[in-house]
């Protein structure tokens, strides 16, 4: 059916409300929604609708009830035999006669249907209705205006579908991984427990070069373990499905249990290890697992990483500002190493997955790792409310310094 000529332009505003809806909508039915009540308005219909047609189901609707629409998305319905018609109509819009229009204060009136199809990378996704009463229908002008709604929607509709598509993709990486760190993780531990029992000597004396063989094998098996399960961490992280805990830590004594644990590692490269540490410290309301690796993230980067030197670690209770956040009491933890040092224009990149500075340079299984320490480190740290940092000058060291809101415990 033609449609009528000479009609003035839509009021801008409205374009930019309606994209406004489309850019900034947390949820798709909001952001249809509000396309729905600017077209509505600017083309003058009394009521409006989004049809998905994968489903062909109502994805939201204004000034007229979603169950309204169900006896015209039946297989004799309208909207179905407007659908079917394919190609003759996905071209441009479709006007039909509807003798009940489903619109609140309207309904059983005589009416028509604007259909105007959705289009998504050359195929037609569904449509969006407008509903009209009586012999009204809309101008040219106002045509124009609802195919750029339909195009909103359209837009609306694609991000919705990229991002279920995103979840599920996420969904089974995660699935997987917990599969693979669960199926390693039984033979790794059958293997290493028979490791240790022939490095004690339980079973027989090994030679020297052979007790060095199973040294390097039990390390490399839990350096295997360690990494599926930093990617594990790193993937639950970014899902935001591992709610934080609130166990209260003595911070000294997590300190220094995790500098024992690292200190033969720091003994074996001859470096040097200063702690300054107070005396006593508040009790400190935290997620004591994820702090605890935190810290031993740092502490091992930075030992990994100096070859010469030492290690200084400082603790202090400070009021300071993290994340752009107001100054608030801090639990402040820096590692400092007189290790190779990164470029300024590295650093942020080193927070990225997997990724290392000069890693032509890094040959030595030892050195070379994963490039996810730094990642997890500060995600761990943001999922806290607090924040990693790091400075570093190329050739001299780098300090990384965690910052960790201080909320202390009931006992303190």
């Amino acid at each position: 059916m033609e449609l009528e000529h000479g009609a003035a332009e839509l009021d801008p505003e409205s374009w930019v409300r309606a994209v406004g809806f489309a850019s900034s909508a947390t949820d798709v039915a909001e952001a249809l929604r509000g396309i729905l009540a600017e077209a509505v308005q600017a083309s003058g219909a009394a009521a409006g609708a989004v049809v998905e047609l994968q489903r062909l189901c109502c994805r939201a609707a204004w000034g007229c009830d979603p169950s309204e629409l169900e006896p015209l998305l039946r297989p004799d319905g309208a909207i179905a035999a407007a659908l079917a018609r394919g190609a003759s109509w996905s071209r441009g819009p479709l006007l039909i006669s509807e003798p009940h229009l489903p619109s609140e204060g309207v309904a059983g009136e005589p009416g028509r249907l604007l259909l105007t199809p959705l289009r998504a990378r050359d195929l037609v996704t569904g449509c969006l209705l407008l509903f009209y009463r009586g012999e009204a229908e809309p101008t040219p002008a106002q045509w124009r205006g609802v195919a750029g709604f339909a195009g909103l929607a359209t837009l609306a509709l694609e991000n919705d579908h990229l991002s279920e598509e995103a979840r599920r993709a996420r969904q089974a990486r995660d699935h997987f991984l917990t599969a693979i760190h669960h199926e390693l993780r039984t033979p790794a531990t059958a293997f290493m427990l028979h490791a240790g029992l022939l490095q004690s000597g339980h079973t027989a004396e090994l030679p020297p070069r052979l007790q060095r063989t199973v040294e390097t094998l039990e390390a490399s098996v839990s350096e295997l373990v360690r990494v599926i399960g930093s990617v594990l961490s790193l993937a639950r992280l970014e899902a935001g499905t591992a709610p934080a805990g609130t166990d209260v830590v003595n911070p000294r004594e997590l300190v220094l249990e995790l500098l024992r644990r690292v200190e033969p590692t720091v003994e074996r490269k001859r470096l040097s290890l200063a702690v300054f540490l107070p005396r006593s410290l508040p009790l400190l309301q935290t997620d004591a697992e994820r702090l605890r690796r935190i810290l031993l993230h740092l502490f091992a980067n930075a030992i990994k990483f100096t070859d010469e030197g030492g290690i200084e670690v400082r603790v202090e209770r400070a009021a300071r500002a993290a994340g752009g956040k107001k100054r608030e009491p801090m639990l402040i933890v820096s590692v400092s190493d007189t290790g190779r040092g990164v470029p300024e224009t590295e650093i942020e990149r080193i927070f990225e997955p997997f990724a290392q500075v000069d890693e032509g340079a890094r040959t030595d299984s030892e050195s070379r790792g994963v490039g996810l320490g730094l990642t997890l480190a500060r995600k761990l740290a943001r999922s806290l409310g607090g924040e990693v940092v790091v400075e570093s000058t190329e050739g001299e060291g780098t300090v990384a310094t965690l910052l960790l809101p201080y909320r202390t415990g009931a006992s303190e």
